[in-house]
């Protein structure tokens, strides 16, 4: 039914402004979780004595930092004035190669830690690594691009890494593409929730408007009641009739 009265490609540009949104939320956990993974590529970097891990921490931290400081700019702008359809697509843009830039750090610690073949620095890297895939899938779903990229930056450098090493790891570099599948697969059915939820809202949202609007256009005075007597809707000349605004109903 609301297909034939309401075609879902009007909620396109809406449903993807939400969409954008969405993934910029939360942002202030980016306070805890950027300076714990940098700290925690120091603790590899000294373990290994690897000035490249202490490089990687730097970029780490800088590449969070920016995350935040544009996220932080994102709401200010978002707050001051009304973004056309092609700000959020700006906005967008700028997040992903930010968050991909970001997990390709990841990746590349992980490559490096099974290069240096040091085992503190490789389970380090490792647990941290799929810590932030698990929250590619709780916060960045809505954008497939953004989850899809997110998964090649720190997958390609994690399995390259793993065949690297050689011997048993290549078992876990073979497991590990399912593993990746399945992240993108969860994101993917996250995101049809989303997408229908915020369809479903729109198109009620509208559907309201609509019955509002031609309530208020018929001449008659109309209102209706629920079981209990009590006035749920009325429209203006109802109000005319009785000499009270609607608005007081």
């Amino acid at each position: 039914m609301y297909s034939e009265i309401l075609p879902q490609h009007e909620f396109e540009g809406p449903v993807y402004q939400s969409f954008v949104l969405s993934v910029y939320s939360d942002y202030k956990l980016l306070l805890i979780g950027v300076p714990t993974s940098a700290a925690a590529v120091v603790l590899t970097a000294h373990s290994t004595n690897s000035t490249m891990l202490y490089i990687l921490a730097v970029v780490v931290f800088v590449l969070g930092a920016l995350r935040y400081i544009t996220t932080a700019l994102f709401h200010k702008y978002h707050a001051l004035q009304t973004f056309s359809l092609a700000d959020y697509e700006h906005w967008e843009r700028v997040y992903t190669i930010e968050a991909v830039l970001y997990c390709l750090a990841f990746g590349a610690w992980c490559l490096i830690a099974a290069v240096l073949c040091n085992p503190i620095a490789e389970f380090t890297a490792y647990v941290v690594t799929f810590g932030n895939l698990i929250g590619i899938c709780g916060r960045c779903f809505p954008i497939s691009r953004l989850v899809n990229g997110q998964l090649f930056a720190v997958g390609l450098p994690l399995i390259a890494g793993l065949l690297i090493h050689g011997g048993e790891y290549i078992l876990l570099a073979i497991m590990l593409a399912p593993y990746m599948v399945g992240l993108q697969t969860i994101a993917s059915r996250q995101r049809d929730n989303l997408f229908n939820n915020v369809v479903n809202r729109l198109k009620a949202e509208k559907l309201a408007l609509q019955f509002h609007n031609a309530l208020e256009n018929v001449p008659q005075g109309i209102c209706m009641f629920d079981s209990n007597g009590n006035l749920e809707v009325a429209n203006r000349h109802i109000g005319a009739f009785i000499g009270r605004s609607t608005k007081s109903m």
